[in-house]
């Protein structure tokens, strides 16, 4: 929210429609159930939302590391990759597992150029929405391998694809990011009796408190 001209209702009603709606909604979809009348400002709002989210995924889940290999999920999608990086985050009971979805590290220098080239671009109108979020990167070194059951890697990628083809028909490399860390943070919390814009807002403020200790102590 900082250096938004868009009031805490507004925001809070976004937040709403991105993480709370059972089904996922497209931008176009979120700028007609909310009051605002700009594509570009409920594009820049979910873009914010999203880089926070990864933020979140990135602190959460980093214990254990595989490859998803899902080419026949992205046959719809030829400018994606087939491959992802997943990092897991293991529960006792197995159904509490916590993943993060992650651009392969060839993908991830393309990413690095094109953001390079939008910032050289003094048309680009949301220059802040480059930034690249520390959920992009891997630590593969720092992770033990694991390798994924074939039936739970079924269920991710089809649950995957039915957000990406169902709500929005096309996507490019460029935003595949943003929604990989919206999935994800949906999927984690997926049996939280909280809602998932509480859970959000709870992260944040844990976030916000290791800062201000570290600031206190640095």
């Amino acid at each position: 929210m900082r250096d938004s001209n868009k009031s805490f209702s507004e925001w809070m009603e976004i937040l709403h429609l991105v993480l709370d709606t059972k089904k996922a909604c497209s931008i176009k979809e979120i700028l007609r159930l909310s009051q605002q009348t700009r594509y570009e400002t409920v594009f820049h709002m979910i873009r914010k939302i999203q880089q926070e989210i990864g933020e979140i995924n990135f602190r959460e889940v980093q214990e254990c590391h595989a490859f998803l290999d899902a080419p026949e999920v992205f046959d719809h999608f030829p400018n994606l990759p087939d491959k992802l990086e997943v990092f897991i985050k293991l529960s006792k009971r197995r159904t509490r597992d916590k993943i993060r979805l992650v651009l392969p590290m060839d993908l991830e220098k393309i990413e690095l150029d094109l953001r390079h080239k939008l910032r050289c671009d003094c048309s680009y109108r949301f220059p802040k929405l480059l930034k690249h979020s520390r959920s992009c990167f891997s630590q593969d070194h720092a992770c033990r391998h694991l390798t994924l059951k074939e039936d739970w890697m079924i269920k991710i990628k089809a649950n995957f694809l039915k957000v990406l083809d169902g709500i929005h028909h096309d996507f490019s490399r460029f935003h595949l990011q943003g929604k990989l860390d919206e999935y994800c943070f949906k999927y984690n919390h997926r049996y939280a009796e909280k809602s998932k814009l509480i859970l959000f807002f709870e992260r944040l403020n844990f976030e916000f408190r290791q800062n201000s200790v570290h600031s206190a102590f640095g």
